[in-house]
């Protein structure tokens, strides 16, 4: 009965020991760092157009655009409501697809409207400035931008 109870106590002091993670487990376990979120700020965000040729500041304030449900997208540019898919990568490229559009007449933001649908799936990259500014663009070097909301 003493050899059993030995015995006993030394599996169980065994099994309370404890063991240092690998180094592959530690990684998994560990939180994120808040240094990773500020070298790559989210585009995940309700933006507003902020710049588009032909079109000055004052005619766009109105405008949203909304990525934070991505790849699915919205935008407002003051009539209709345009939806879209955008797939981006961490590079920098960026394809926008499916666009479709309400079909409302609203003379005063046709114009915004069709130079925003027109524009927008010509851009094949992007990047954010200073934490707030969305630059979309493309090759031949046009760009939209946007202001986080």
């Amino acid at each position: 009965m003493k050899h059993t109870l030995i015995l006993a106590t030394v599996f169980i002091l065994a099994a309370c020991q404890t063991v240092p993670p690998t180094s592959s487990s530690a990684a998994s376990t560990l939180p994120q760092t808040a240094s990773a979120s500020v070298a790559t700020p989210s585009v995940k965000r309700v933006w507003r157009l902020s710049q588009l040729t032909g079109f000055a500041p004052n005619q766009l304030q109105n405008t949203l655009m909304d990525w934070t449900t991505l790849p699915s997208a919205y935008a407002d540019m003051g009539c209709n409501n345009m939806r879209f898919q955008v797939v981006i990568d961490e590079s920098g490229s960026l394809h926008i697809s499916d666009i479709t559009a309400t079909l409302m007449l609203c003379p005063d933001s046709m114009k915004l409207e069709d130079a925003f649908a027109t524009a927008l799936p010509k851009m094949t990259g992007y990047r954010v400035e200073s934490m707030d500014t969305l630059v979309l663009f493309n090759q031949s070097g046009d760009e939209m931008r946007f202001t986080s909301k």
